[in-house]
């Protein structure tokens, strides 16, 4: 079991830092922006109070380390993906 989760976590970041990796290239060559995933931090953090949806989320209110949030939880779903592979 310890050996699925280790390979789940390898691939799940090996596939998202792969991902990441393509977006940057994406935006330095051929300028297409990459996602905010600031952004999803800032609506995890308001879903904790109640609030599903934003229109816009960018007009919503800054929440306390939203970056951070937000990478994790797009680098906990790669794992997520990993684990389902």
């Amino acid at each position: 079991m310890a050996e699925l989760l280790v390979d789940a976590l390898w691939l799940g970041v090996g596939a998202t830092a792969f991902m990441d990796v393509v977006a940057l290239v994406q935006r330095r060559v051929l300028g297409i922006p990459s996602l905010d995933y600031a952004l999803v931090g800032r609506w995890l953090g308001h879903l904790a109070g109640g609030t599903i949806v934003h229109r816009p989320i960018s007009g919503s209110a800054p929440i306390r380390a939203e970056a951070a949030l937000g990478w994790t939880f797009h680098y906990l779903t790669g794992v997520v993906f990993g684990r389902s592979q």
